[in-house]
């Protein structure tokens, strides 16, 4: 997939419009006789992925959820989320927006900040690594889900969804590259979904019993130790490019 971004789904959407437009069809359907929990929210932003799709870790998720903090009451984050949708592949700092220090008392960032504490608080051991350690792991990981949109359950005709297939062709690009593959969830509808992700040589599992948590309890010692290299090579770039400042 070239990075000229011209097959992305999320260009064109906005606080106002938030449903992509090869999906606006589908979701008026469904949600047409769905109330309560079956709903698909077409008012608040979707999230698809988080992070830069440059990210070296991919962690393949199930669905965004419920609507923790209602984006169109936080600007800030709205802002986060819009940049993000609309140029996967950004550079700036900080690339897994809920990680950032300004979100770290919502929802968002909390939940995020759980799923990365332990293995944020065993890099933080190391006093070389400690001052860019959340940095580190923004840049590492890039999380995407089996569709963007909002909703209290995860519903399986979604899976079938117009804009998922720039989920997975970003996917298919990591294995060209032979990226690191992380699935917590969702692991039988991600192998039916990507062709040739279950023979994949780079994907592990995460243990999740206890809900999502990234470190070296949940993942194999062979997977953490790739993990683990990957952020302290981040965190040393990182240091490097401020040290010349």
């Amino acid at each position: 997939m070239s990075e000229n971004n011209s097959s992305n789904p999320w260009k064109e959407i906005s606080v106002s419009n938030p449903v992509a437009v090869v999906d606006q069809d589908f979701l008026r359907d469904h949600n047409r006789n769905s109330k309560g929990e079956r709903y698909v929210s077409e008012e608040d932003l979707p999230e698809p992925f988080i992070g830069s799709a440059n990210a070296s870790i991919l962690i393949l998720m199930g669905s965004p959820g419920e609507v923790s903090d209602t984006a169109r009451n936080n600007p800030l984050l709205n802002k986060n989320i819009l940049f993000n949708l609309k140029n996967p592949w950004h550079k700036e700092s900080f690339p897994f927006y809920p990680l950032k220090d300004e979100f770290s008392q919502l929802n968002h960032g909390k939940w995020w900040n759980r799923v990365f504490n332990v293995f944020a608080t065993d890099l933080s051991k190391d006093e070389g690594l400690k001052e860019y350690a959340l940095e580190g792991i923004s840049n590492t990981f890039f999380n995407l889900e089996l569709y963007g949109y909002h909703s209290k359950i995860t519903h399986q005709k979604f899976l079938d969804l117009p804009s998922s297939k720039f989920n997975i062709r970003l996917i298919e690009k990591a294995m060209a590259e032979n990226k690191i593959i992380l699935i917590p969830r969702a692991r039988r509808n991600w192998f039916r979904l990507v062709d040739g992700l279950s023979d994949y040589p780079f994907c592990y599992f995460v243990a999740s019993n206890r809900g999502i948590e990234i470190n070296k309890h949940t993942l194999s010692p062979l997977a953490y130790k790739k993990v683990h290299s990957e952020v302290v090579s981040s965190i040393l770039r990182i240091k490097t490019y401020a040290n010349k400042k």
